[in-house]
């Protein structure tokens, strides 16, 4: 079985159903994965890595990933992990994913001014943003757990914390060149 992926130059545009009456989305996927290819979708995704190291693309910008690292992807950012394993490796469980649309922030924004201090954060993730840090990737472990165990408000106010943690830290840097542009395609 052939785990290498395919070549592909455009990117795909990954449309995210609903997850039930959560605004905030949790995934968990392993390698090899469907959902492992070169594409964007609307939502921002903060990825986690929780197994194996490879290649890891976002916008314009290649490096590595390896277990802790921490990427906030902005909407319509092309982005993909590949995994450097054999051909018979697989990781049931190589990342963890919250996804959320900037209609739910700005929505939230317009009734609760506490929103406001996600502009700047949300602003940068539409270069990518790499976030390091020993108590940052220690936190985002359990905070990602703690979303992944919890439903509704409870859920929601984890994410809030997680996403005031990164809106706060120094520890970061843009990943994807200034003069970048996303694809906006339907």
């Amino acid at each position: 079985m052939n785990h290498s992926p395919s070549r592909q130059s455009d990117p795909s545009c990954e449309l995210i159903g609903p997850e039930g009456n959560s605004s905030i989305r949790y995934r968990q996927h392993g390698f090899p994965d469907e959902l492992v290819r070169w594409h964007y979708h609307k939502e921002y995704e903060l990825h986690l890595i929780t197994h194996s190291s490879g290649k890891v693309f976002v916008g314009d910008y290649i490096g590595n990933f390896y277990p802790g690292n921490l990427i906030l992807t902005g909407p319509n950012l092309p982005h993909n992990w590949i995994s450097h394993t054999d051909e018979q490796k697989v990781f049931p469980e190589r990342d963890r994913v919250v996804l959320f649309t900037d209609e739910v922030i700005q929505a939230a924004r317009q009734v609760l001014t506490e929103f406001d201090q996600l502009e700047s954060l949300l602003q940068r993730a539409r270069f990518g943003i790499q976030f390091s840090g020993r108590e940052t990737i220690e936190r985002a472990h359990q905070l990602m757990h703690r979303i992944a165990a919890s439903e509704g408000l409870e859920r929601l106010g984890h994410f809030l914390v997680f996403m005031d943690m990164l809106a706060t830290t120094d520890e970061y840097r843009l990943l994807s060149c200034d003069n970048y542009l996303p694809s906006n395609g339907e």
